[in-house]
C-alpha cells in the first residue's frame, strides 16, 4: 500500500487531507522515497515505508477488532503503547483511511 500511495502522492504533490478528527488538515509531498506530511501549523514529518507499515498494521488491527476506534487520534498516539511516533502516526492513519477504499 505504501508504494501505491507514495506514487499517487508524487503525481499529486500538495494533496490536502483532513485529520482523523476532521478538525484540521495537512498536506503531503514526496521527497526522494519518503512521504512528507506538512501540518496546518507548518510542522513537517518525514514518513518512510517502515513507519507507514507499522501504522497500517495498527489501523488494520483496530478496523478488525475495534472499528469504532479507527477514527480516534489517540489510538494512533498516546493510547498505543508501541507507537513509533505519536506526532506523525495520526496523520498516517488519516492517509490510510482516505486511501483504504482504493487499495
Amino acid at each position: 500500500m505504501y508504494h501505491q500511495i507514495k506514487n499517487f502522492l508524487f503525481v499529486h504533490q500538495g494533496l490536502r487531507f483532513e485529520t482523523l478528527g476532521q478538525t484540521s488538515f495537512f498536506n503531503t509531498i514526496v521527497i526522494e522515497n519518503d512521504i512528507v506530511i506538512i501540518s496546518s501549523t507548518g510542522g513537517e514529518y518525514r514518513i518512510n515505508e517502515t513507519l507507514f507499515s507499522q501504522v497500517q498494521d495498527r489501523y488494520e488491527y483496530l478496523a478488525a477488532e475495534r472499528p469504532e476506534l479507527v477514527h480516534v487520534t489517540t489510538e494512533f498516539g498516546d493510547n498505543w503503547n508501541e507507537c513509533p511516533n505519536n506526532r506523525s502516526c495520526p496523520y498516517i492513519a488519516a492517509i490510510i483511511r482516505d486511501f483504504k477504499v482504493f487499495f
